[in-house]
């Protein structure tokens, strides 16, 4: 009986994880996640190069044809798609980044069909460029690096049709799909040379950003497309050519000048009902690579989300199907109610929901005003919406790994309970500055947090249990307004300083840990935090702001 009242205490005044913590020890990490990456013969005879298993974040080449044939084609290299130019062609001994179990197909053209090459010349640099590229008509491709080029005292600013930089610039990285042979010039500037980004409405009415103008190896953030309009369409971001083809950029992207260039606005139509949805999916090349999601902006009405067959169901379903990443714009949807709850949560016991582990990019529909239940899209990066004020309790909880955001939406003032726990690719550097609540491991084990204004918001109130256990904050201010926290150990406990600003100390729920950190408070109240309830415990601790 006495054991059982103990552990009662103290689940009551640690919760789960510091109990565990304590009567079990640290919690071990997480064993090494492996991928499977898979060579398909896609018709051909013979055998495939073989199955690899791969530790997520490592790099690969890509193998040669092994000892594959097939009859009346030529081998021309691997893509995610069966189909030959729906999907990217990557070549033999291209290098790949593995973070998600991977399937090649291996492409074939028909023996004859008209080739182009793609050659690259260092432009005066040192070193070998890359390899000359063999391609083929309709055959999309991804502009490779410098490689092993140097250039003394200049640095590689992708590449061109031109030597001297007044042709069509290609990024490294970018895709493209050529239409006849070509020699690409590498480029090479000093932080000194200057370059100027132009912005072309590409058909639409208003007025366009102006061009601007930086240094070399200069990062700006591409403007929004709030001064231009299109009837039927939405804008999409930027793109480096008018057909929208090519590399595509969104609003706010910072975007590295290395050339001369000008990007056109892209236009999208939305799609009204999910078989709009899956003919668009179908068509697309792209997609294959959470790193390139196809977007996907959709006007319909999403219903009760968790009923089968509702328009949110009915998406899911179609995403799931096409087998492509999408960021995914839902600002025009209806719903019922406000509140954006698929109810999709992730699990070790279960697999992820189908269609939800492809949107790689959310923004709900400008009538949610929360959002909660999201757990399960274990591909996610970021998430938006202009009327968004709450995120619920456990909205984002455990399975959303690949959440990388820097900040959240300005409009947020709650914050609740684990809603962002193990999200541990989530780098904010700051917090809304709204905020009036955050939930009791709100931010739990958050290893990659990187908030770097230290002062909370002004509106805080109230900091529940272990909201930022296990993150590597190491200053933190709390506003002057603070009433209540609940603890400052597994709340604060790898920062190195806490400054309080509140001139009455806030309710210390417990106090049951030391703490290695020095705890700062205005000069007046320095006494009446010492002899507070809790505070006390830290009396040795605390000390004047300076």
């Amino acid at each position: 009986m006495k054991n059982i009242l103990i552990i009662v205490v103290c689940l009551t005044i640690l919760g789960c994880e510091a109990v565990a913590t304590l009567f079990h020890g640290e919690k071990p990490e997480p064993p090494a996640v492996i991928y499977t990456v898979t060579f398909d013969a896609n018709g051909a005879v013979g055998n495939p190069p073989a199955e690899q298993a791969v530790k997520a974040g490592d790099v690969i080449s890509l193998p040669n044809i092994g000892g594959m044939v097939n009859a009346g084609n030529t081998f021309v290299g691997w893509s995610e798609s069966a189909t030959i130019g729906v999907g990217t062609t990557l070549f033999v001994d291209d290098s790949i980044t593995v973070t998600r179990d991977i399937v090649f197909y291996a492409q074939w053209i028909s023996i004859g069909s008209t080739q182009y090459t793609i050659s690259f010349n260092a432009n005066g640099a040192s070193g070998a460029p890359p390899p000359s590229r063999i391609v083929y008509t309709g055959v999309q491709i991804r502009i490779p690096d410098q490689g092993s080029l140097g250039y003394t005292g200049r640095m590689f600013g992708g590449w061109n049709t031109e030597a001297d930089g007044s042709g069509t610039l290609f990024g490294s990285g970018a895709l493209h799909t050529f239409t006849g042979s070509i020699v690409l010039y590498a480029q090479w500037f000093s932080s000194t040379d200057s370059f100027t980004v132009t912005f072309d409405a590409n058909g639409a009415s208003g007025t366009v950003s102006s061009p601007q103008t930086v240094n070399a190896n200069t990062n700006i953030t591409l403007p929004g497309g709030g001064g231009l309009s299109k009837d039927g369409f939405i804008f999409g971001g930027w793109n480096v050519n008018a057909e929208g083809t090519g590399d595509n950029y969104s609003a706010g992207f910072l975007y590295t000048v290395t050339g001369n260039i000008t990007l056109y606005a892209k236009w999208n139509s939305f799609f009204a009902n999910a078989a709009e949805v899956s003919a668009y999916l179908a068509l697309q090349s792209g997609g294959f690579d959470p790193n390139e999601p196809v977007y996907l902006p959709v006007q319909m009405n999403l219903g009760t989300m968790t009923q089968s067959g509702s328009g949110w169901r009915q998406l899911l379903n179609v995403i799931a199907n096409s087998g492509r990443y999408v960021a995914l714009d839902l600002s025009q949807c209806s719903m019922n109610g406000t509140e954006f709850n698929p109810e999709i949560y992730a699990s070790i016991y279960m697999p992820p929901t189908p269609g939800a582990d492809m949107i790689v990019s959310l923004i709900l529909p400008d009538i949610a005003t929360s959002i909660s239940g999201c757990g399960g899209f274990t591909e996610l990066r970021s998430f938006n919406g202009i009327g968004l004020t709450s995120i619920g309790e456990m909205a984002f909880y455990y399975g959303c790994i690949n959440l990388s955001m820097t900040s959240l939406p300005e409009t947020i003032t709650t914050i609740g309970g684990g809603a962002f726990a193990y999200c541990t690719s989530l780098e904010l550097t700051d917090l809304p500055p709204k905020l009036t609540y955050i939930g009791g491991t709100a931010f739990a084990y958050c290893s990659n947090l990187a908030i770097t204004n230290p002062i909370l918001p002004d509106g805080i109130t109230v900091i529940e249990h272990m909201t930022f256990i296990g993150t590597n904050i190491e200053l933190v201010t709390l506003p002057a307004g603070l009433e209540y926290i609940n603890e400052i150990y597994n709340n604060f406990g790898n920062c190195t300083q806490l400054t309080i600003l509140a001139t009455n100390p806030p309710h210390l729920a417990n106090a049951m840990y030391d703490v290695s950190f020095q705890i700062k408070v205005p000069a007046g109240s320095v006494e009446a935090y010492k002899a507070a309830p809790g505070w006390s415990h830290y009396a040795d601790r605390i000390s004047a702001i300076e």
